[in-house]
């Protein structure tokens, strides 16, 4: 008897439902077709999709609507790179990753080349250990709008700003929410 093992490596997804939570089946007739997904949008927005709703060892809830979201991001990815290629035509660079090129860059360019390399070692760190859910998650804090805006405040000659850091969305939602529960539980400790 032979005792390989026909594959190195198998990786187990988890089982995916219809929007309803019900087991997906011909006979049901609540499959989707990923053709038509593919044909409305996009082969790269529906992997990412998939990728995305696929956390490991939780069943994925799928309907067509979940597609949406990684066809929005594949969206903002293609018109950032586009609109930075438009402002870059006819601009000669020295590569980055060359000392020559390294002393060249503003703060700006150094800025976006080291939350790039960042970014990068999440996503091949996660990818290593086949935790793909965990690559996609990486890729989501990226904000596509930073390089646009860098572009055009270059393009218009607009000095960079000094000091001062935008504080992040979550921080000012988190602010919201404590601001919603403190007032929540005053409302229930009134007496009525």
């Amino acid at each position: 008897m032979d005792q390989r093992c026909p594959f190195e490596v198998c990786y187990i997804n988890a089982t995916v439902l219809d929007g309803k939570g019900r087991r997906m089946s011909k006979q049901a007739g609540n499959g989707i077709d990923p053709i038509e997904m593919i044909d409305k949008y996009g082969a790269d927005a529906v992997r990412y999709s998939l990728i995305l709703l696929t956390k490991e060892g939780q069943d994925v809830k799928l309907s067509p609507e979940r597609f949406e979201q990684g066809y929005r991001f594949s969206n903002k990815v293609w018109n950032a790179a586009r609109f930075v290629l438009m402002n870059m035509k006819g601009e000669k660079h020295e590569n980055p990753t060359s000392a020559a090129g390294r002393a060249n860059l503003r703060l700006e360019d150094r800025w976006i080349l080291s939350r790039l390399a960042r970014v990068r070692a999440q996503v091949s760190e996660a990818f290593d250990g086949y935790q793909l859910n965990d690559a996609a998650m990486a890729l989501v804090p990226i904000r596509v709008e930073r390089p646009v805006r860098l572009v055009r405040r270059d393009r218009e000659g607009a000095p960079p700003r000094q000091g001062g850091r935008v504080r992040p969305r979550r921080a000012r939602h988190a602010r919201t929410r404590a601001r919603g529960r403190a007032r929540d539980a005053a409302t229930r400790s009134r007496p009525t």
